[in-house]
Parts: structure tokens; sequence; C-alpha cells
């Protein structure tokens, strides 16, 4: 009976030690399951982030909110000037970390009967360094043009700031960001005189909403 006792108790321990073999090896499949899309994508050259985009992939985002442009000059009244904001753009992901594209957006103001208007369009880049968390850097080059009543301007300008984003449903994002766009050593021309003022800066700071798909 002894013996039998050891052969029963051998035979419960080699047993528990297959469960406990099969049981490792149905963790390790699913484990292996839920990293191979992953792995595959990387592997295929081809990354996603949390909302989806992949590389290639179309993007495009519309917003508003308010502004204030600045006029600086040797002769220029000092102080910012309130107005609405819109703006739309589209683009390509080219990493899951990095969206491309190009923007245009407009300001406008009414100033004592006097339409004050800011029309910019630009190369966009759009930075994500904590992919999945919604932070964003934005930059641009490109364009940028003004005009109150008789004053026309127009400019090289740059555009800074940053952004934040969730995604809501697939892959439609909303969010907020903060930019500054900015032409320096310009000229305001009077259309009426053909007056002309030169080393005119020009400041656009923004704070939009942003609906988009990505």
């Amino acid at each position: 009976m002894g013996k039998r006792g050891d052969g029963e108790g051998q035979g419960q321990g080699a047993r528990g030690s297959m469960r406990a073999r099969a049981v490792a090896g149905v963790l390790a499949l699913v484990t292996a399951l839920g990293f191979a899309p992953g792995l595959t994508a990387q592997q295929g050259g081809v990354a996603t982030d949390s909302s989806g985009a992949r590389p290639g992939s179309v993007w495009w985002s519309v917003g508003g909110g308010s502004g204030s442009v600045r006029i600086a000059c040797d002769s220029c009244a000092d102080g910012r000037d309130p107005g609405l904001v819109l703006h739309l753009g589209v683009g390509a992901t080219a990493h899951e970390m990095l969206d491309v594209g190009l923007e245009v957006g407009r300001w406008s103001n009414d100033d004592a009967g006097v339409g004050q208007t800011s029309t910019r369009l630009d190369v966009r880049t759009v930075f994500r360094p904590l992919s999945g968390l919604g932070f964003n850097l934005i930059g641009g080059v490109g364009w940028i043009g003004y005009s109150a009543g008789e004053l026309d301007f127009s400019s090289v300008a740059v555009s800074a700031g940053a952004g934040w984003d969730i995604s809501i449903a697939n892959r439609w994002r909303v969010g907020a960001r903060v930019l500054t766009d900015l032409a320096s050593y310009g000229s305001i021309v009077s259309t009426r005189l053909g007056d002309e003022s030169t080393d005119v800066n020009i400041s656009v700071a923004r704070l939009e909403l942003v609906l988009g798909r990505r």
C-alpha cells in the first residue's frame, strides 16, 4: 500500500506539474496574442497610437475661439485688438508621434466701424511626444496677411504653441490649443495714398477649441 500511495502521490504531482505548465502555456499564448498586433505592425513598418492613426492616414481639424492682434511699428498705436479666430487644417500622419499638413486661418475684428482681418496659410507640424496622453507641440511656417481699411500688410510668418486633445470615438478627437503667430520686418502699405511703413511686426495670439479626426 505504501508503494501504491507513493505512486499515486507521484502521479498527482506529475499531473499538477502538467496543469501548471498548461496554465503557464495558456498565459504565454494569451500574452503573445495581445502583443502580436503591435509587433506585426512594427515589423511591417506600420505603427499606431491610441487613436488608431497610422503613417500615411489623412487627418483634418477645424476650430475656433478668441484671438488678439498687435501691430508694432514707429507710428502704430500700442495695444492688442481682440477678435474671433477660425482655422481649418488637413494633412497626413508621418509617424505615430508626428502629423504634417497645411492650415489656413483667419482672425477678424470690427474696430469703430473699421473691419480688420488677418489671414494666414502655413505648413503645420504637430508633434506628440507623449503618445496616448494627448499633449502636443505645434509649429508652422508660412504667410500671413493683415488688412484694416486702406492698410495692407503681408509677410512670412512662423507659428508656435501647444495643445491637448482626447479621443472621443473611433478616430475623432476634441481638445484645445494656444498658439502665437509672428511676422517681423514686413511692410504696411496704404492702398489709397501709396505710403509705406517698413519694419512692421505683427503678432496674433490664439486660444482655440479644436475638433479633429486622426
